[in-house]
């Protein structure tokens, strides 16, 4: 299965779904630093990563429909990982959802409460993560099965 909209070679899908991972873990990271520092910046700069996590998950969401409607006709199926990833990457996106809801009116707050945020944001970048995980494996393992089956069809060839 190849993806037909791609950027330079590669799916894009995969490079807006990298930035996706990269803002949530920096909205968890400045969550963590403003509640150790109470540096009112470091809420601010956890709050727009948290939205621009979110738009860059809705931008991957897209992409990916739009692959998929790409590949319909050819050797596009899904799988029960391509299930899970998706699961996975939805509870992360309610999660970040969740907190921007739960924060809309602490922006200009002297101090922001965002005990709540860290938990919240570490569920969802555990999502992500493990979610990423899971697809490297299964990718890992196609890629072996892959060379397994031309080596063998090399030694039958010979």
């Amino acid at each position: 299965m190849q993806p037909k909209i791609k950027n330079t070679g590669n799916p894009v899908r995969n490079a807006i779904a990298t930035y996706t991972l990269v803002f949530y873990i920096g909205s968890f990271l400045s969550f963590l630093i403003y509640y150790f520092s109470r540096d009112v910046l470091w809420f601010q700069t956890a709050y727009a990563a948290n939205i621009a996590g979110i738009l860059m998950a809705l931008l991957t969401g897209v992409a990916e429909k739009m692959e998929e409607m790409a590949l319909r006709n050819k050797e596009y199926e899904k799988k029960d990982t391509n299930n899970v990833r998706a699961l996975l990457n939805l509870i992360a996106f309610l999660l970040f959802s969740l907190n921007i809801l739960l924060l809309k009116n602490q922006w200009n707050v002297t101090h922001p409460n965002a005990f709540s945020s860290i938990w919240i944001t570490g569920n969802g970048v555990a999502c992500m993560l493990i979610s990423d995980f899971r697809s490297v494996t299964v990718w890992l393992r196609t890629k072996t099965l892959e060379n397994e089956a031309k080596k063998q069809n090399m030694t039958e060839m010979n």
